[in-house]
């Protein structure tokens, strides 16, 4: 029974969902990478993937994921947060160059 448990644990953990956070404010290649940079520190957060160009950051989730301290990792950093979901998967729309 309890070989059943930590398996059962450990798939489930291995199937990582994704947040989407719509972010006002970035502009640039700069402000993606301080954003970026600020929550790469995020025990929870993996794979970060952030676009200026449709305002959109998504990243896979690696555990129990806290709402309220992505929003205020980001705020501080000058950007608002207008919404933030956990979503089975998520992608970012690349900008594209001439």
């Amino acid at each position: 029974m309890m070989i059943f448990a930590l398996l059962t644990s450990f798939v489930t953990a291995s199937h990582a969902d994704a947040i989407r956070v719509r972010i006002d404010g970035m502009v640039c290649v700069s402000c993606e990478m301080k954003i970026t940079k600020t929550l790469k520190s995020v025990d929870f957060i993996d794979n970060i993937d952030i676009s200026a160009a449709s305002e959109m950051m998504c990243a896979d989730l690696t555990g129990e994921y806290d709402a309220a301290e992505v929003t205020k990792r980001i705020t501080d950093l000058g950007y608002t947060v207008t919404s933030i979901e956990r979503t089975p998967n998520c992608t970012v729309e690349q900008r594209k160059y001439p």
